[in-house]
């Protein structure tokens, strides 16, 4: 819970990349609430280094047949250096210690994350549209 302040903005911004909302303008106490309750099940991984987060994915669903990740996040600052990928391959053995797979979605517009994740082991399994309802 130390770092809360410093991950909701990280969500935050994430949220409003994929959906075009700032969830902190939209419902800023609820958003806050989400974000904590993540963190207090357990369910938001960060790596801080010098009071600084470097890498951060929350788990969204945990079952022994997937475990499905979002926000998955790198510190710009850190990027094409590494972390995020030692981050994210050490996420991924640890999960497949419980589950028989890990998931995320990414969006097929952003050709650098799935280059990300391609890199970190992760194969195309199939094609999704999201849509955000009002």
């Amino acid at each position: 819970m130390a770092e809360l302040d410093q991950v909701i903005p990280l969500q935050a911004e994430l949220a409003f990349a994929e959906s075009g909302i700032n969830p902190l303008l939209r419902d800023p106490e609820g958003f806050r609430q989400r974000c904590a309750r993540r963190i207090e099940q357990g369910r938001t991984w960060i790596w801080v280094e010098a009071g600084e987060i470097v890498f951060k994915a929350d788990v969204v669903s945990d079952t022994p047949s997937v475990i499905y990740l979002e926000g998955v996040w790198t510190n710009p600052n850190r990027r094409s250096q590494g972390y995020g990928l030692r981050c994210l391959s050490q996420l991924g053995r640890t999960f497949l210690c419980r589950a028989k797979s890990v998931c995320v979605l990414v969006n097929e517009k952003n050709e650098l994350a799935q280059k990300f994740y391609q890199r970190a082991g992760y194969k195309l399994r199939a094609v999704y549209d999201t849509i955000f309802l009002n």
